[in-house]
């Protein structure tokens, strides 16, 4: 899949227990991680688009 940066949320989604980022266009990301990725710059790999957000995996910690 694609890779994008994504902003991490410092707040899980509370439907699935994920981590939440945005991408620079705001597009939502979610995807499994630590505490310690909130408020970082994450590269993530996309996976697949579910109900107009991205699920991806942690390639890359950018901060």
């Amino acid at each position: 899949g694609k890779t994008l940066t994504v902003l991490a949320e410092d707040q899980p989604d509370t439907e699935s227990g994920l981590l939440l980022g945005y991408t620079e266009n705001y597009i939502p990301v979610l995807f499994k991680g630590k505490e310690e990725l909130k408020n970082k710059l994450i590269r993530i790999r996309l996976s697949e688009i579910k109900e107009g957000r991205a699920l991806g995996r942690v390639e890359e910690l950018l901060q």
